[in-house]
C-alpha cells in the first residue's frame, strides 16, 4: 500500500546546499520559511558548536573586529542571527549595515521583515520602499508591502500590490492567495475561490488556500466531507493553526454523534503552543532523501525534537514508522500509542497502525483477528477526514481480504508494504 498522503508535503520540498548560496535569493517572500531555512537552522540545532552556521558566525565576528566598517560582514551577520533565532542581534547587525554604507536590496529586505516579524508596519514598509529605490520590480518588497496593505485593511493598496506582483511572475508563492484573501474579505467569492484553486495549481502545498477554500464551501453550503478535508489538509501542512482546527471542529460539528471523540480530540490540540519547527523538517527532508546517511541524520534529528518537544505533532508517529520498518513492532505500537493520546486525530498514524496489522496478518496464524484490527483503524482514517482516498482504497482491499478468509489459517510470509 503505498501512500500519497504523508509525501504531500514533502515531495514539495528540496535540499540545500548551504545557506552562503541562498541568503541573498531574490526569488522567495521570507526565507526564514523557506526549505533552505529549515535545513540551516535545523542543522544548527543538531549540531550546535559544531554546525556550518556557528562557525561562520565566529567567522564573521572575527571579521568585525578587524574591519569594523564592512557592511557585508554585518549583512551576514544579520542572516546568521536570525537563523538562530535572535532577531534583536539581527537588526542590530542590519542597521550596523547600513550604518556602513550598505545598500543592498537584500539588506532592505532583511530588515524590513526584523521590524515585521517585531509587528511594527511603518518601520517595515519604510524599509520595503528603501527596497524598492534601489531594484523597482524587486518582487520581494512589492509582496511584503502588499501584506502590509492587507493586513492594514487598505484592501485597494493591498490588491494594487498583489496584481503587480503576478504581473511580475505569475506563480509568485502566495501571491494569488494574497489577491484571494483580499477578494474572500470583500465577499466576492468566485473571484477568491478562482485565486486560490490558481495558487494550488502552482504551489499545491500551500496551506492558506486549503483553509480558504473550506471557508468558501462552507458559506456557500458545499458538501461537508469535501469542506473537511480542505481543513484537514491544511491542518497538515500547517498543524498550529488554531483558526484552520476551530473551523474544522465546527464542521465536524454538523456530522452529528458519530463525531463526537473526533471533536474532542481537536478540542484537545486547541490547547497545544507552537513549536519550532526546524529540527521535523530538517529531519524529515533528510529521512525521504533515500540516501542511509542522510536517513540517518534525519532519524537523529526526529529523536532530537522528540526530547526538546516531546508533545510535537506527529513526532511519535515519525519514530514509530522507524521501528516498524526495522521490524520491531513492538516498539513501534509503543510510539504509536503515544502519539494516539497526543494526537487522537492524526490519519497518517491510524493508517500506519492499520499497515502494521494488516502486516501482522500476513506473518502470524490469527489473520483474522489482525486484519479486524487492520479494519478498525483504517476505519477511523475514513472517519476523520472521508475523502481521503488512501485510506478508502485500504480499506476495500481489507474488506476483500476478510471476505475471503479460509477456514484453516496457515502462517503467510510479509508482504511489502510502505508506511505514511
Amino acid at each position: 500500500m503505498k501512500t500519497k498522503r504523508m509525501a504531500f508535503f514533502l515531495n514539495c520540498l528540496i535540499l540545500a546546499s548551504g545557506y552562503n548560496n541562498i541568503i541573498f535569493a531574490e526569488d522567495i517572500a521570507d526565507y526564514l520559511h523557506t526549505v533552505q531555512a529549515d535545513n540551516i537552522r535545523g542543522e544548527y540545532l543538531l549540531n550546535g558548536e559544531k554546525s556550518k552556521l556557528e562557525k561562520d558566525r565566529m567567522k564573521y565576528e572575527k571579521l568585525i573586529t578587524k574591519k569594523p566598517n564592512n557592511g557585508d560582514a554585518y549583512i551576514h551577520l544579520s542572516y546568521i542571527y536570525s537563523y538562530m533565532d535572535n532577531d534583536d542581534k539581527s537588526l542590530e547587525y542590519g542597521l550596523k549595515a547600513e550604518e556602513c554604507g550598505a545598500k543592498k536590496t537584500q539588506l532592505f529586505n532583511q530588515i524590513g521583515m526584523l521590524y515585521t516579524k517585531k509587528g511594527n508596519n511603518e518601520k517595515a514598509a519604510e524599509y520595503y520602499k528603501k527596497t524598492l529605490e534601489y531594484g523597482d520590480n524587486n518582487i520581494i518588497a512589492i509582496y511584503n508591502l502588499g501584506v502590509i496593505y492587507y493586513n492594514t485593511k487598505n484592501y485597494v493598496e493591498a490588491e494594487k500590490f498583489a496584481e503587480k506582483v503576478l504581473d511580475i511572475d505569475t506563480k509568485y508563492y502566495d501571491a494569488n492567495t494574497l489577491l484571494g484573501k483580499i477578494y474572500f474579505d470583500k465577499k466576492d467569492y468566485e473571484a477568491a475561490r478562482k485565486c486560490f484553486e490558481l495558487e494550488l495549481k502552482n504551489n499545491s502545498y500551500a496551506p492558506q488556500p486549503y483553509h480558504y477554500l473550506g471557508k468558501i464551501m462552507d458559506i456557500q453550503g458545499d458538501n461537508i466531507d469535501k469542506i473537511i478535508h480542505n481543513y484537514y489538509i491544511a491542518l497538515s501542512v500547517s498543524p498550529f493553526n488554531q483558526e484552520v482546527r476551530k473551523d474544522l471542529i465546527d464542521v465536524y460539528s454538523k456530522k452529528g454523534d458519530a463525531y463526537k471523540e473526533i471533536i474532542e480530540g481537536e478540542k484537545k490540540l486547541l490547547e497545544m503552543k507552537e513549536m519550532d519547527s526546524s529540527l521535523y523538517n530538517y529531519g524529515m527532508l533528510l529521512i525521504r532523501s533515500n540516501n542511509k546517511k542522510d536517513m540517518e541524520k534525519g532519524y537523529m534529528a526526529i529523536w532530537e525534537q522528540s526530547k526538546r518537544y516531546p508533545k510535537y505533532p506527529n513526532i511519535w508517529n515519525i519514530k514509530a514508522n522507524y521501528y516498524f520498518r526495522s521490524g520491531d513492532f513492538a516498539e513501534a505500537d509503543k510510539c504509536y500509542i503515544f502519539e494516539q493520546v497526543l494526537n487522537p486525530n492524526n490519519l497518517d498514524m491510524w493508517y500506519n497502525k492499520a499497515l502494521m496489522h494488516y502486516n501482522g496478518s500476513k506473518m502470524y496464524k490469527d489473520r483474522k483477528g489482525f486484519l479486524e484490527r487492520a479494519h478498525e483503524y483504517i476505519t477511523k482514517c475514513t472517519l476523520i477526514d472521508p475523502l481521503d482516498t488512501d485510506s478508502q482504497e485500504f480499506k476495500k482491499s481489507i474488506e476483500a481480504e476478510l471476505k475471503e478468509i479460509p477456514q484453516n489459517i496457515s502462517i503467510q510470509k510479509s508482504t511489502n508494504t510502505t508506511s505514511k
